[in-house]
């Protein structure tokens, strides 16, 4: 007979894996935060350039942990998996250091490589560290681990500006590349927390040799390596990019459909249910995307940042982001760890509606805020700071949320595909945000008139506003449906 009472204490690995990806996101937000301001300004692309290379990069950057989480549940192993994409994130990051355009396309290349690694394989690890998809600790947990993953995207907008302010754009790329080397090396210090979770499956499957020389690691070594000179080509074209991604949406969601239709009829319906809410999430996702182009733009070029003779930099405004899911993270486990011990229990599909209505919301407030911006083009910086807590609130209710979901309700065998296609998800929305931020492009010859800019950038996000909506209300009347599905 199975135990009524369980633990209430969260395991201890999960704080030591909290500090691995607090230092992973501190090298991923540097170069999110910053990279469309130096395209811009640096090697002086167009918007559309800009947004279209970001759009793609970024897609890209969330594709590959499909691959990285195959990988590691058939052969490499989470653990490992993860050795190797913290190296060659810290290796893409010092790339990037460099002021040239070759170095430049290089270093993003293996940026999507380690990203494909690394990214899954953790969310995947702390996964692994509850009793099964009932421990009424895992959306707390995850809502913990979310917060290390945002004071790692707090500490780039609050200091990265000053750095290159400072000391230039070179160096506060190689800060990206010093974090990710200390959450490297904090993993290799403290895997044995992990008690063996996450080792490699079977060692004599990965060393089996071929034709008596290479064995399926050197296989995959080489095939990495390979890679990471075609991502340059891809980057470039983007295009080409977008074309990859939609063939491998293609192939992963039919790989999912067959997948799922191979289980027992119950583990069948909560797949489906995962892939309708990762589905349905790209909404959302699309919008949360626009941070870093469109909203960073529409800051730089329409919000007053002057305090006292001091000019904030653009990018410090995305500090408010972490900042308000750092502060809102202790209530939100506690609310969820209470909600799920009560008849009040919330369904996940319902956290989902209600996430997609405030980031709908939160740009909302954005085009009324153009829309009665003075003659001067110039709005008030109260804005942005409504619309990033609107965007925060839904964030804390769909992103920890969905991947406590994909780690519960997935097979033991199926976790890293599953939690791989829920980062999907992110990829098809950076794709689809690189294309709708063109929306909100402005022509190089209107950059520095704000009373232009401003009617544009309301125009879109009235659109992106009204999209949301539209897309939180079909969520929710699905909502009774994919709740029985997922029970």
């Amino acid at each position: 007979m199975q135990s009524t009472t369980q633990p209430t204490r969260q395991p201890r690995a999960l704080y030591f894996l909290f500090l691995v990806e607090l230092w992973e996101r501190y090298g991923f937000y540097t170069v999110r935060g910053i990279l469309v301001l130096y395209l811009t300004k640096v090697f002086l692309f167009s918007d559309n350039h800009a947004y279209g290379l970001f759009g793609a990069f970024t897609a890209l950057l969330w594709l590959t942990p499909v691959a990285g989480g195959y990988l590691a549940d058939r052969l490499l192993g989470f653990q490992r998996a993860l050795i190797i994409g913290g190296v060659s994130l810290t290796l893409g990051y010092a790339c990037l250091a460099v002021h040239s355009v070759q170095f430049f396309y290089l270093g993003l290349s293996l940026i999507l490589i380690g990203n494909g690694f690394f990214k899954a394989n953790v969310a995947s690890l702390v996964g692994s560290l509850y009793d099964g998809p009932d421990d009424s600790r895992r959306d707390g947990g995850f809502t913990i681990y979310y917060m290390g993953i945002n004071i790692g995207g707090l500490l780039p907008p609050l200091f990265v500006g000053f750095i290159i302010a400072k000391f230039g754009w070179g160096v506060g790329f190689a800060s990206a590349a010093v974090g990710m080397f200390i959450g490297l090396l904090t993993f290799l210090i403290g895997r044995k927390a992990l008690e063996g979770r996450g080792s490699v499956p079977d060692m004599k499957v990965l060393t089996e040799r071929f034709f008596l020389i290479f064995s399926r690691q050197h296989v995959i070594y080489a095939v990495t390596l390979v890679l990471a000179f075609v991502g340059i080509y891809v980057l470039h074209h983007v295009r080409l990019s977008n074309w990859i991604l939609e063939v491998s949406g293609v192939v992963l969601i039919a790989l999912y459909l067959v997948t799922s239709f191979r289980q027992s009829e119950g583990s069948r319906n909560k797949m489906l249910g995962c892939l309708a809410l990762t589905l349905l999430s790209i909404g959302f996702w699309t919008l949360y995307q626009q941070a870093p182009m469109t909203v960073n733009l529409f800051t730089l070029r329409n919000v007053d940042r002057t305090v006292y003779h001091w000019t904030i930099p653009t990018v410090m405004f995305q500090a408010l982001n972490p900042i308000f899911i750092i502060a809102l993270t202790p209530f939100l486990s506690k609310f969820w760890t209470y909600l799920g011990h009560s008849r009040w229990s919330m369904p996940t599909s319902l956290k989902f509606a209600i996430a997609i209505l405030l980031m709908g919301s939160g740009f909302l407030v954005l085009a009324f805020a153009a829309q009665v911006a003075p003659q001067t083009g110039i709005v008030s910086p109260s804005w942005i700071v409504v619309s990033y807590f609107l965007q925060t609130l839904g964030e804390l209710a769909i992103q920890p949320i969905g991947l406590a979901m994909m780690t519960a309700l997935a097979p033991p065998n199926l976790v890293g595909m599953m939690v791989g296609t829920w980062f999907f998800a992110s990829a098809a929305s950076n794709a689809i945000a690189g294309s709708v931020a063109k929306i909100a492009s402005i022509s190089p010859n209107q950059h520095l008139n704000p009373s232009y800019s401003v009617h544009v950038y309301g125009h879109a996000f009235f659109i992106y506003g009204l999209a949301a909506i539209g897309v939180g209300i079909l969520t929710l009347f699905l909502v009774p449906k994919l709740s029985r599905m997922m029970e």
